[in-house]
Formats: C-alpha cells, sequence, structure tokens
C-alpha cells in the first residue's frame, strides 16, 4: 500500500475530502433509507443545534477504520437532543456516546476499544497556551507529553483532512486533551463534526526520519522514535463551512435555526419573525435556536436589535474557551459592526456586572481590533469619575482580551 509522507497530505487532503463525499454519496442513493454517519451526525448537528466528535483505534492492519463512512439507518424516534445519546448509543454498536459535561452543545462519539487504551491521550489533562492553526495545536498536545506521537505517514485510503484556515487561541489548566481540541473551535462558523480522531497503539518501537534524496537522515527535532506501546495519533479536521442553503425570499421559522439564518433574506417580515421568536423562546426553559435567531438579526445590522442583544447578554448557549461562542448575543452585537460597538461602548460607562462588562468590551475588542478596542474603551473610563467603577471596567477589559479559561462548572442549555 502506497505511503505518504506528512509533507504531501495538506495537499492531498482537499482532494481525498471532495473523493471521499463523492463515494458516500454514490453510497448513499444506492443504500435506500440508510445514510453515512457523517451525513446523519451533520443533519442531528442542524436539527438540534448540536456539534460531535468521533474517536476510534486502529490495529494497524489494512484498511484503516472510519466510522464517519460506515453507513446507518436514521431512527426516526430522535425527537430532542435529550434523546441523542441513547438513540445513538443503541444505533454504533461498539461505540460509547456522551454528551461533554463541561461543553453541552458536544456530544463525543468514542470507540470502546479506544476508551480501554491505557494512558489513552484525549483522556491525558494538559495545561497548554497556544495560538495558531489547529494542525500545530495538535502537535502541541502530543508534544506535551511522552508515550505518544503523531502520525507522519499515510495510506492514500486514510489521508486525514486537515484544516490549514482556523486559528484557535487557547489557555488550558488540566484540561482533557479531548476538550483542548474541542472548547477554542468557532462553533458557529464551523463543521457539525469538529473532528475524528484515530489512535494506533504500536506494538512494536521504532524510529522514523525525514528522507533526504531518497535516504533516511536523522534530522534533530524531525527524527522521531518510540518504544512498544506508543500511542501514534491523527485527526481530521472538520473546518470552517460555507452554507449551500440558497436564499428564500418566503419565511423560513427561526425554530429551523442554522437554515433559517443563511436562507431568511432580509424583510421587514423577516425581522419580525426573529425577534418574536427570540423573545418566545427567552421566556421557556430551555431556549431552542436563539442564537441563530440572533445571528440573522446581528448579520441584517437591525438597529432596533441592540436592546434585545444587551437585554439577554448573558444568555449561554453552552460553555466553551471562545467567550462570544458562549454567550451568542456578544457576537451577534459585533456582527453589526460600528452600530454593535458604539451600543456596547454607551452601555459600559454604567454597566456594575463583571460578567456583562466582559462580555460589553468584547464586542468592541472584537469589532475595532484589540489596540484600537482597548484605546476606546479606556476612553470610556476617563469619562467616569467613580474610581471604584473604572476598576471594573478595567478588570473587565483585561478579561475580555486574555485568552478565556474554560470553567468547569457545566453550562445551561
Amino acid at each position: 500500500m502506497k505511503r505518504l509522507t506528512l509533507d504531501v497530505v495538506v495537499l492531498l487532503a482537499s482532494v481525498a475530502a471532495m473523493t471521499g463525499q463523492l463515494a458516500q454519496n454514490e453510497a448513499q442513493a444506492a443504500g435506500g433509507e440508510k445514510m453515512s454517519l457523517s451525513s446523519y451526525l451533520t443533519q442531528l448537528g442542524k436539527r438540534f443545534d448540536c456539534y460531535f466528535t468521533v474517536e476510534q483505534d486502529f490495529d494497524g492492519t489494512a484498511p484503516a477504520p472510519e466510522a464517519l463512512c460506515m453507513f446507518i439507518e436514521p431512527d426516526t424516534s430522535l425527537k430532542a437532543i435529550a434523546d441523542v445519546v441513547p438513540v445513538l448509543g443503541k444505533q454504533l454498536e461498539g461505540f460509547e456516546v456522551v454528551q461533554s459535561p463541561d461543553n453541552p452543545a458536544v456530544f463525543h462519539i468514542v470507540a470502546l476499544k479506544a476508551k480501554s487504551i491505557p494512558a489513552y491521550w484525549l483522556d491525558k489533562r494538559v495545561d497548554l497556551s497556544f495560538q495558531g492553526l489547529t494542525g500545530g495545536l495538535l502537535w502541541k498536545i502530543v508534544s506535551s507529553g511522552t508515550g505518544v506521537i503523531r502520525q507522519t505517514a499515510f495510506s492514500t485510503d486514510d489521508i486525514p483532512w486537515d484544516d490549514a484556515t482556523t486559528k484557535v487561541t487557547v489557555t488550558a489548566k488540566g484540561l482533557a486533551a479531548r476538550s483542548i481540541l474541542t472548547d477554542f473551535l468557532p462553533l458557529s462558523r464551523y463543521s457539525r463534526l469538529l473532528w475524528s480522531a484515530t489512535t494506533t497503539v504500536l506494538k512494536e518501537g521504532g524510529t522514523r526520519m525525514p528522507l533526504v534524496n531518497g535516504k533516511a537522515v536523522p534530522v534533530p527535532g524531525l527524527t522521531v522514535t518510540w518504544a512498544p506501546g506508543t500511542q501514534e495519533v491523527s485527526v481530521s479536521w472538520g473546518g470552517l463551512v460555507q452554507s449551500e442553503e440558497k436564499p428564500s425570499n418566503e419565511l423560513v421559522p427561526f425554530s429551523a435555526g442554522e437554515v433559517a439564518f443563511h436562507r431568511n433574506v432580509k424583510s421587514p417580515e423577516a425581522i419580525a419573525a426573529a425577534v418574536d421568536y427570540i423573545n418566545a423562546q427567552m421566556k421557556t426553559e430551555n431556549p431552542f435556536q436563539v442564537r441563530w435567531a440572533m445571528f440573522y438579526l446581528g448579520k441584517q445590522g437591525v438597529p432596533e436589535a441592540v436592546p434585545l442583544f444587551t437585554k439577554h447578554l448573558t444568555y449561554k448557549y453552552t460553555t466553551c474557551g471562545v467567550l462570544e461562542e458562549s454567550y451568542p448575543a456578544a457576537l451577534a452585537l459585533s456582527m453589526m459592526g460600528k452600530i454593535g460597538s458604539a451600543a456596547a461602548l454607551k452601555a459600559i460607562g454604567t454597566e456594575t456586572d463583571s460578567l456583562r462588562l466582559k462580555l460589553l468590551c468584547r464586542v468592541v475588542l472584537l469589532v475595532e481590533g484589540q489596540d484600537n478596542g482597548a484605546k476606546a474603551i479606556e476612553a470610556e473610563v476617563v469619562k467616569t469619575t467613580d474610581a471604584q467603577q473604572n476598576q471594573r471596567i478595567r478588570d473587565a477589559l483585561k478579561a475580555a482580551a486574555e485568552p478565556q479559561v474554560v470553567p468547569q462548572a457545566p453550562a445551561a442549555k
């Protein structure tokens, strides 16, 4: 079987992804009501506004496994997000399905064989700071300890999908590697399938060196040596997505979430429907698909929506390391550009709640940039003669500017 070094993986990953998708479409057409797990999870993600990760093991024999390509029959009994764990658990033999206790918007699908690996790398807790691409984040996690190496040679059938676009900022203290890979992604712009990891326990030790003129040459920093029992890992990333939904002149109910966000054009009818949907859902115990109605109003730059966003600024969609993804009203305000920034600056001078102040500062920083945003907020500080309020604002600015450490407490759904 042909093997490829890491140098050519990035070049071929997009081709592999396209080819794999075509194969899935053909198989799905031939399979009647069955569909690939990949397509099924994408549907569930949009329907219930949630995300998935997949973990599988590989025993080193060909071909490598790919859980997302297996075909299952959709379960029509699945009616609510609370059904995801028990229903998927029954459908996926040999896998455990777990809703993240710390980031409840995410479900982890874990092969039981992978879970049973001693000192399993995705369970390992890590202190880590990082800024850069997702691939670099994986390197950082792998290099943070011993007994784990990143896969650097692949068959043409199992090239991982690379994400050469998404940059993440991570500050993690005692977080599991699984959470570090998950919690700092820009969820509202990312694939419903966040990532898929494959782990192989190497039975024999060895050394891998880069090839120079067809010969293996030891190069410091690029030569990898491992002992028997080392875990060799690879991760395929979902990546940023662009919707294929086409705009519609007919109103799409905002209960459809992401679909409604993309399909509804700007109109008085759609704006009123989004406002009504938010108001109605925020009166319920568990608001559903609210963030996409907020994002719609933010994208359309509707000034009348500013009071609605500030009113529900602390509504929490999930708990993750990207503040504005956890609190979608803040992201919606920032999507309004200068309108949102001006509204946040106006509210900062009199706001005393620490969380609300932090979110308002975050809006300004997102719109104006770190340096200009900090200057604009400092200008509001000097307008205030209350020393205690000045300190509150400066504390909020510091908290909003720094990478967010993910809290351990689960968020409200």
